[in-house]
């Protein structure tokens, strides 16, 4: 969906709002046990230099896949998965979102966490107890490959230790964060297991051990 003038600050009835990849034209991704049924959910977006979109989506696959559109949305690439490199290993992920960022260097970061879903001897579905710990890979624009970002192994940035809070019962971190870049300061928002929000810094010193491959 895009909000052709929400910045027009319109009336609700006013707004103006397109849709692409809809109906026939949705972007797929296969169950890993039901191939007709498609998960393809909550897309993470950033605009690379070229004027490219790419998106990042959660699947039930155990990996990320993208999407990419050289059409400012209008029209999306066939799903793939998300690889550390052409031709590399998948990025793990269970089905949880996978926001990518753009810095303010330019460069990217992609949160996830690395696991397929089976981690610490879950069921892919157990999505209360794989959504830990919280990863980021750092991410280069690489103009000229098949995939147009490549990433760096996963570093661990964040874990509870698999302690619950209240009710709720959940153990996951990270998830449905949001990202702000001001001053030079990059922060990831994030709630903590729906109890608090905290802010944490991505620093180019936290990041100078992730190399991205060059070839």
């Amino acid at each position: 969906m895009r909000f052709e003038n929400i910045d027009d600050d319109p009336a609700p009835g006013d707004i103006r709002i397109t849709y692409s990849a809809w109906g026939e034209e949705a972007l797929r991704v296969p169950h890993y046990v039901n191939p007709m049924l498609s998960i393809a959910q909550e897309p993470g977006l950033v605009l690379f230099p070229d004027e490219r979109l790419f998106c990042t989506m959660r699947t039930m696959t155990g990996y990320i896949w993208y999407s990419v559109s050289a059409d400012d949305g209008a029209s999306w690439s066939n799903p793939a998965p998300l690889l550390r490199s052409d031709h590399g290993l998948p990025i793990l992920q269970p089905l949880c979102c996978c926001p990518i960022y753009t810095l303010s260097d330019g460069r990217f970061i992609l949160l996830h966490h690395n696991n397929d879903g089976r981690f610490e001897g879950c069921e892919p579905e157990d999505r209360r107890r794989n959504r830990r710990p919280a990863f980021i890979a750092l991410g280069e624009f690489r103009p000229h490959a098949e995939q147009p970002i490549w990433f760096s192994p996963s570093k661990q940035f964040m874990d509870n230790g698999g302690v619950g809070i209240g009710p709720l019962k959940r153990i996951d971190i990270g998830v449905y964060p949001s990202f702000t870049n001001r001053g030079g300061n990059d922060v990831l928002w994030h709630r903590d297991r729906k109890f608090f929000l905290l802010g944490k810094r991505v620093t180019s010193e936290w990041l100078a051990d992730l190399e991205v491959p060059t070839k």
